[in-house]
């Protein structure tokens, strides 16, 4: 991904490496608190 970025969005090395790992952790730290509370409800029923 921070090759995709570097490339298409002529970004620095350390700008594409910083922006591409910012976002996954952002969407897995989402998926996580959604995952869980979705869990958390199903278990119930």
């Amino acid at each position: 991904m921070p090759t995709f970025l570097r490339e298409h969005y002529h970004l620095s090395h350390t700008e594409a490496g910083f922006t591409a790992n910012v976002y996954m952790q952002v969407a897995a730290f989402i998926g996580v608190l959604v995952g869980g509370g979705w869990a958390d409800h199903w278990s119930r029923t």
